[in-house]
């Protein structure tokens, strides 16, 4: 099944000017005949031990990775059980959700603190096609939380097609902690277990964990209307949202869960997330001060002594199998030049960086798509790719057979009929 995530598109433009451009500041054509070692030497790749970097393909992760097979192995089974866990929180166990994540994973930490924001031990990035995760291995128990919390917002949006940004975080928070397990005893006395459920250890969703402990004590929360309107804008201090975010879906899950059910299916429907809530919380009304005055004092009683209560997770079969094949050199390029992290202190030279390797990746593959793409957008040019998963070579030929192939020749009369009107 092809993944519904895909990681860019099409491409129909300038791709000879684009082409033109990285030769010229590649190995001048003469030189290869008059020093044919001098070119050679030009033409070696400058990523250290570049020839290590593979790509594993397995159920929903596409891992790119330069550790030793049998590493990659793990890693591969680690993130397959975490998505499994995360699958089952939100929808149960043994669901099947399509589409693929890319993970990014360095065995040289060093090599990751060359392209991280510091002092991160991992990032995301979207491009609104495709979550990639970029992560060092000898920080991963860190890196895996993170990957859990944006894993719980990319199935989320799949079975929520709308969904207000405290929600997409509240809940994304709420699921996330089965990254870890729950066996931390100072978080069992801030907050005790609902009678009845002692038990102390395995994956639980909803959990406190310790870095969310820090988070809850010590950053202020904001108020319940500024969260309902929140666009996902993060001005000033996002954790006051995150965190605001978090109290607020515990609590209407404690204690208002039927109400919340409803909230959930009434965005599962695709219905307006606010109409939603007028419906789902009537006496929640955004639009009343006395209404979120309430609320707020609700979710500060909340805060300093609600039950937290958490679920036992069990996850459903977790399929770790792969297939595995190297990167070649210009391809690995261009992913390293992707998943640099945007930057505004350092725009410039990032996009220098940037560019640089997308340069040395048609130095490599003249013929490399995504970076022609790009080259030719930084020249101004209207360049569009679309590159689908799992399709063999010229699937349209395929139509009306094949349903991707369908797809695929309407997003060609898309793009023609956007541009000539």
């Amino acid at each position: 099944m092809r993944t519904p995530r895909r990681l860019a598109r099409l491409a129909v433009v300038g791709l000879c000017a684009a082409a033109s451009g990285a030769r010229a500041q590649g190995v001048p054509p003469a030189s290869l005949h008059a020093d044919p070692a001098a070119a050679l030497r030009a033409l070696r790749c400058s990523i250290p031990d570049a020839a290590g970097w593979r790509e594993y393909r397995s159920a929903h992760f596409a891992l790119s990775t330069d550790a030793s097979p049998a590493r990659a192995a793990e890693l591969v089974a680690q993130l397959e059980r975490l998505h499994a866990y995360v699958v089952a929180a939100l929808l149960g166990p043994d669901v099947e959700v399509p589409g693929r994540v890319r993970a990014v994973a360095f065995a040289s930490a060093d090599r990751y603190r060359r392209i991280a924001p510091e002092p991160t031990p991992g990032y995301t990035t979207n491009d609104g096609w495709q979550l990639t995760a970029v992560f060092p291995l000898e920080e991963l128990a860190p890196a895996t939380r993170m990957i859990a919390h944006e894993l719980a917002r990319e199935v989320a949006w799949q079975h929520f097609p709308r969904q207000p940004r405290w929600f997409a975080e509240g809940l994304a928070a709420f699921v996330g902690s089965v990254a870890e397990e729950w066996q931390d005893p100072r978080a069992a006395i801030l907050f005790p277990r609902p009678p009845g459920d002692p038990e102390q250890g395995g994956r639980r969703a909803g959990h406190v964990s310790p870095r969310l402990e820090q988070a809850f004590r010590g950053s202020p929360v904001a108020g319940a209307r500024e969260l309902l309107g929140w666009g996902g804008r993060t001005d000033g201090d996002p954790a006051r949202l995150q965190v605001g975010s978090w109290v607020l879906y515990h609590y209407l899950s404690d204690t208002r869960p039927k109400a919340l059910a409803g909230f959930q299916e009434r965005l599962t429907d695709g219905e307006d997330p606010q109409a939603a809530w007028r419906e789902a919380f009537p006496d929640l009304d955004p639009a009343s001060a006395a209404a979120m005055s309430r609320l707020d004092g609700e979710l500060a009683r909340y805060r300093q002594s609600g039950r937290y209560a958490s679920r036992r997770v069990e996850p459903g079969t977790v399929n770790a199998s792969f297939r595995d094949r190297p990167i070649r050199a210009a391809d690995l390029h261009v992913l390293l030049a992707r998943i640099r992290p945007p930057d505004p202190a350092a725009d410039a030279a990032r996009r220098a960086e940037a560019a640089a390797s997308l340069d040395e990746a048609l130095r490599e593959d003249p013929l490399q798509p995504e970076a022609l793409a790009e080259r030719a957008r930084a020249a101004g040019v209207d360049a569009t790719l679309e590159v689908w998963d799992d399709m063999v070579h010229v699937w349209h030929c395929f139509a009306p057979m094949l349903p991707e192939a369908d797809e695929a020749i309407a997003r060609v009369g898309e793009y023609v009929r956007a541009r000539l009107g």
